[in-house]
């Protein structure tokens, strides 16, 4: 049974004025954006005529609530106009892109020619480069909608699939959240699993902390290219940026915190039992504090589920590559391990399943929001995890009667499932849950 919950993820259009494919009377004064929640103080609104000339305008403005930009605009000449704009939602760092187009018509008295109609004017659109209201190349197009836009209009924006919403932009992001996410995982599991293993054979020990600092670094390096892309979105778009900007918003101040944490990790893991579960715990809070979860309510239940989904996969990832890594030169050892890792791998998916149904429960307001882009992707996880589930029991089957010839295989090819797992989620952190 789906909940209904109080969502403050990705900012989203409201209302614009002028509105979107209306004929103006009088050339307007400014043009106003108005949001749903806060977005940056750093953002890009433009006015372009027929010719694709830039009007020349004054500086943008914000309101002191943040939920609505504006720029001044002289007086426009009759003709079509398109509007563009830029954001990033203040409570997660989505950019919020989107276009449309008005009309000035000013009668004279010598006019004798009837105004034309919306009706009208919406036929006459395609003529230009043809965008429809509010059309984004981010993740969030279908809310860029405004709460008057017909139902017609706003289901066919629902029904783009995300090969139309595709571009090279966006394709850097899924690659750089996904080296992300696997440096992520491989680095929380790889201390987990240290508590395990670290009585094991110097020889083992020494290439197990060589591999830990090459998953920190991968860590690293997906993290400190998330930051960076984040910043660069709005290089691309023209948008000054201030010094402050990072830090004086959630999302970017959690960011750091994670980027500040992992550079700590550096120097102090696989020293220290303590300070190894301190690491754990604040890179797995900081990290589900800046994700959905700390988005809708309750927010407290949530953000718990997601730490617990995050160790537990963590868990079953890092165990994958642990037995794959060592699988040769180090059997006797990963033999050893195999029964740990089949029992706390078999707690993990319970884990992941109840906290994952709960979050998704949490995440859509309704069934129909599993023909989203991010509902399919979230069903396309499910049954990737159900493949997995029916190969883990494969395995324990195959551990139990002692048949471990080609034990390797199945273990591979869960490690490959596990990778494709891994892309979906990086998709699914960028897109929004919400229809």
């Amino acid at each position: 049974m789906f909940t209904g919950s109080t969502a403050y993820s990705h900012s989203f259009v409201v209302d614009e004025s002028p509105s979107a494919n209306s004929e103006l009377d009088i050339s307007p004064t400014e043009i106003r954006i108005f949001f749903n929640s806060e977005v940056e103080k750093n953002f890009m609104i433009k006015v372009f005529n027929e010719q694709q000339q830039e009007i020349l305008s004054e500086s943008g403005q914000i309101s002191e609530n943040r939920k609505e930009i504006s720029i001044q605009i002289p007086n426009l000449e009759n003709g079509k106009y398109k509007v563009e704009y830029y954001v990033i939602s203040s409570n997660d760092g989505h950019p919020i892109q989107g276009s449309y187009y008005f009309k000035v018509n000013v009668i004279t008295t010598s006019t004798t020619e009837p105004v034309k109609g919306a009706e009208e004017l919406q036929t006459e659109l395609p003529e230009m480069e043809q965008i429809e209201p509010n059309q984004s190349t981010s993740n969030i197009v279908e809310d860029n909608q405004p709460v008057n836009a017909d139902e017609s209009s706003k289901e066919e924006s629902q029904k783009q699939t995300i090969i139309e919403k595709f571009n090279p932009s966006e394709l850097l992001i899924y690659i750089m959240k996904t080296i992300y996410f696997f440096g992520l995982l491989l680095l929380i599991g790889w201390v987990l699993i240290w508590q395990i293993v670290r009585s094991n054979s110097l020889e083992l020990k020494k290439k197990y902390l060589l591999y830990g600092i090459v998953f920190q670094i991968i860590h690293l390096a997906g993290l400190t290219s998330v930051i960076l892309i984040q910043l660069n979105i709005f290089t691309i778009h023209g948008v000054s940026l201030s010094f402050n900007f990072p830090i004086d918003s959630s999302f970017g101040f959690l960011w750091f915190t994670s980027l500040f944490i992992s550079l700590l990790g550096l120097m102090i893991l696989y020293k220290n039992r303590w300070f190894d579960l301190f690491f754990i715990f604040a890179i797995v809070v900081s990290k589900s504090l800046n994700s959905h979860a700390a988005e809708f309510d309750p927010v407290p239940l949530l953000v718990i589920a997601d730490c617990i989904h995050l160790l537990a996969a963590s868990f079953w990832a890092a165990g994958l590559v642990y037995i794959l890594l060592f699988w040769r030169k180090q059997r006797l050892y990963v033999k050893s391990f195999l029964p740990i890792f089949s029992t706390y791998a078999l707690i993990s998916f319970v884990l992941l399943t109840v906290t994952g149904s709960v979050m998704a429960m949490n995440f859509l307001p309704n069934i129909e929001a599993l023909r989203t882009p991010w509902g399919i992707l979230l069903l396309v996880k499910i049954i990737l995890v159900c493949i997995v589930i029916f190969i883990g029991s494969k395995v324990r089957l195959k551990m139990k009667n002692n048949q471990t010839v080609d034990l390797g295989r199945w273990i591979t090819f869960d490690f490959l499932l596990m990778c494709f797992i891994v892309i979906v989620v990086a998709i699914l952190t960028y897109l929004n849950p919400l229809p």
